[in-house]
């Protein structure tokens, strides 16, 4: 099964080179492959530093005597992944949590590859696996939500955010507002049924369906005489959603801080530590690669608020929090060039973390305060860099 896992990596590795060779961007390959963005960027390393010869996969795992194989971070990633999330979610073709769904959920996170003992190991210390049972193909329990006196069963249950609609209409909903966040459509664009009906290949009826959905969320307007546009950037606006946001997450965190549990830390760390990783990678970012490392840190950022006001036991405040957060998110991948912006941002959100581990409420709500005046004071102060 071992030698099955290396070649089955082989070949996944050797079609991340082959799309490179095709001059695909990395993001594109990432969506291809089905590979996580750190293993498909350290194969592209590889391979441009020493050939094809160097993407082979190498044994890994730790040695007699050697600590652990996955870090404390790690383990602690993982468990929150598989407590809360299902395969599905992940992009894993797994009903369930079996151990080769676990060892393939690692391998795309960190680039590690476990034998079914070694992930069976992990998972009886983490109390996620019947212990006694050697059998690989252990289905492990579903994930269940945590912080269950955190998710009342009552207001909005379905985010938008990593949902994916069942029909054509909600399907192009959630494609055209994401492409009006991420500037593909630029402020004061017109729409019109003919243009966007090739881009997104479908109909009249889901379309106006589609467009009269964000006018109503303030993406578009809709001219009466002359159809629609998307919304301008507007500075007044952009000051009264930060503080909107600024004002609704101090609330959520007032509430989650003496609501949070042992799940709610591991989550808060956990996307600290993703972000973290993202401020890096958009740091070192060449100029062919900082779009990727830029989607990356919009990733992992929305993930760190997202867990820090999880716990708050409010559906509809988390339902406002994330479509302010939408709107916010467009002015700043307006104004911002993140390889200036994003060390500093980190910072503030480390300060957070911290006072909100440290069950500081009053610490954590003059922090965020402090963190949305000063990102909005710098916007201002910059002119709008190249969407990403």
């Amino acid at each position: 099964m071992k030698s099955s896992a290396m070649d089955s990596l082989h070949e996944q590795r050797k079609y991340v080179v082959e799309l490179h060779r095709q001059d695909h961007a990395i993001m594109q390959i990432v969506k291809l492959s089905g590979l996580s963005y750190p293993t498909v960027r350290n194969t592209i390393d590889l391979f441009e530093a020493g050939g094809i010869d160097a993407i082979q996969p190498r044994p890994r795992g730790r040695r007699p005597g050697v600590g652990r194989s996955l870090t404390a971070e790690q383990e602690q990633a993982i468990q929150h992944i598989l407590r809360t999330q299902s395969p599905k979610e992940r992009d894993l073709n797994h009903a369930s949590w079996s151990r080769p769904a676990v060892a393939q959920l690692i391998e795309r996170e960190y680039g590690i590859s476990l034998s079914a003992r070694g992930v069976g190991n992990y998972l009886r210390r983490w109390d996620l696996a019947p212990t006694g049972v050697a059998d690989q193909s252990v289905t492990m329990p579903e994930p269940v939500q945590t912080d269950s006196a955190a998710q009342p069963n009552w207001g909005p249950q379905i985010r938008r955010q990593g949902v994916a609609s069942q029909t054509l209409a909600g399907q192009t909903v959630q494609r055209l507002r994401r492409d009006i966040i991420t500037h593909q459509f630029q402020p004061g664009e017109r729409l019109t049924f003919e243009k966007l009906s090739r881009y997104y290949q479908v109909g009249s009826s889901p379309l106006r369906e589609a467009l009269f959905q964000v006018t109503g969320e303030g993406l578009v307007l809709a001219e009466e005489h002359k159809g629609f546009v998307v919304a301008p950037i507007n500075v007044a606006e952009m000051l009264d959603i930060s503080s909107l946001r600024a004002q609704f997450e101090a609330q959520a965190m007032r509430l989650s801080i003496p609501r949070g549990d042992n799940d709610w830390e591991a989550r808060v760390l956990s996307a600290n530590h993703f972000l973290k990783k993202a401020t890096a990678q958009v740091l070192s970012a060449s100029k062919d690669n900082y779009k990727e490392a830029a989607e990356e840190w919009e990733k992992r950022h929305r993930q760190l608020h997202t867990s820090l006001c999880s716990a708050c036991g409010s559906p509809w405040l988390l339902h406002f929090i994330d479509i302010l957060y939408e709107h916010l998110e467009r002015y700043r991948r307006y104004f911002w060039d993140y390889s200036v912006r994003a060390a500093g941002a980190d910072q503030e959100h480390e300060q957070i973390v911290q006072a909100a581990l440290a069950r500081d409420a009053d610490q954590v709500v003059s922090l965020l305060q402090a963190h949305f005046q000063t990102q909005a004071e710098l916007s201002l102060s910059h002119q709008p860099k190249p969407a990403v």
